[in-house]
């Protein structure tokens, strides 16, 4: 029974240090820029303002039928859980590797490293969730009660992007080149996972590889819960869910074992 505990009993004793953690990451990605923090809502502003004009007004027939607006709101709400997911993806491998002293202190708790990251990309994407539900409420009056499931919809993706982060931050160690290949997967899957076009897009034939992503259960239940105001399809979330838990806690079996040549390597 302690494996299934292990994660977050050790996240939870070290509260205070990875909410450090993710504070410092906060900071130091601002920090030295003329605009500051501004940059932090102008970044999701913009990317939303490109999104529609290029996908709607270039491109309507990319992303389904409907208006322009709502059609930039899809993409941009199915972009939000796929961004926080690339960022773990493509910075966790070399995570480790980029903190020596934190790896060579016996008493310093390196799993908290991988968890930080993810908290600080879920911090990042909550801001552009603010804005797509502000850009909703205010510009076009769309308010749903679904909206109230925010968390629900958080819980899959963050259990992903631990299981993820712990794996690839461990395996970064004896491997570097995943690095490489990390970025290269998270440009594989942008298209791989129905982000710039809606699942039933996709030929029958190949659906089935679509659902084996769990991003694509994700995706899809942001899009249709924050922009269409439809209730997720539970059967579906349920599995994505118990599918999620398992390689969250697989990734962290991984770090467990492997963490003790970390300091031999780095």
């Amino acid at each position: 029974m302690s494996w299934f505990i292990s994660p977050w009993l050790a996240c939870w004793r070290q509260r205070r240090l990875l909410i450090e953690l993710t504070r410092r990451e906060i900071v130091l990605s601002t920090r030295g820029t003329l605009l500051g923090v501004l940059w932090l809502v102008l970044t999701p502003l913009l990317l939303l303002a490109v999104y529609t004009f290029v996908f709607a007004g270039i491109l309507p027939a990319a992303a389904g039928a409907g208006s322009w607006q709502d059609t930039g709101l899809r993409i941009f709400a199915a972009l939000i859980p796929f961004s926080l997911f690339a960022d773990v993806l493509t910075r966790c491998p070399l995570l480790i590797v980029a903190h020596p002293n934190y790896v060579k202190k016996m008493v310093f708790p390196v799993e908290l490293l991988p968890a930080a990251r993810v908290a600080t990309a879920a911090f990042f994407s909550l801001i552009s969730l603010a804005l797509l539900l502000l850009c909703q409420a205010v510009v076009w009056r769309h308010v749903y009660i679904q909206w109230l499931l925010v968390p629900v919809l958080y819980a899959p993706l963050l259990l992903l992007c631990l299981g993820v982060g712990w794996f690839l931050a461990a395996l970064g160690v004896y491997v570097r080149d995943i690095a490489h290949l990390s970025g290269l997967l998270a440009s594989i899957l942008l298209f791989l996972t129905p982000v710039f076009y809606p699942l039933s897009a996709a030929p029958a034939r190949v659906r089935w590889l679509l659902l084996c992503n769990p991003l694509t259960v994700i995706v899809d239940s942001f899009r249709q819960t924050l922009v269409a105001g439809a209730w997720p399809d539970w059967r579906a979330w349920v599995l994505c869910l118990a599918g999620c838990f398992v390689l969250c806690h697989l990734g962290y079996l991984w770090f467990a074992l492997t963490r003790r040549g970390f300091a031999d390597v780095v």
